[in-house]
């Protein structure tokens, strides 16, 4: 459900690279990237890495589009 929310919305994005991955086939990269990042993993979840560092996490239904919109002029362009 989110990423279907997601792919509906990701138009709206003009500053941003977005990637998916399947954390059960990538565990380990998985574990990394929560390690490196400073953030609790969770499955579905959005992260915005920006500078250097995370500026936006949220999972399941607190993923909103609309708040990724917003986010955007925080993103270094």
């Amino acid at each position: 459900m989110a990423k279907r929310r997601l792919d509906a919305g990701l138009e709206n994005l003009e500053y941003a690279d977005v990637y998916y991955f399947d954390i059960l086939a990538n565990r380990s990269l998985s574990n990394y990237i929560a390690e490196e990042l400073g953030v609790h993993h969770e499955s579905p979840q959005v992260i915005v890495v920006n500078g250097g560092g995370t500026t936006y996490d949220e999972s399941h239904l607190d993923i909103q589009v609309e708040d990724l919109v917003e986010h955007q002029e925080f993103i270094q362009k």
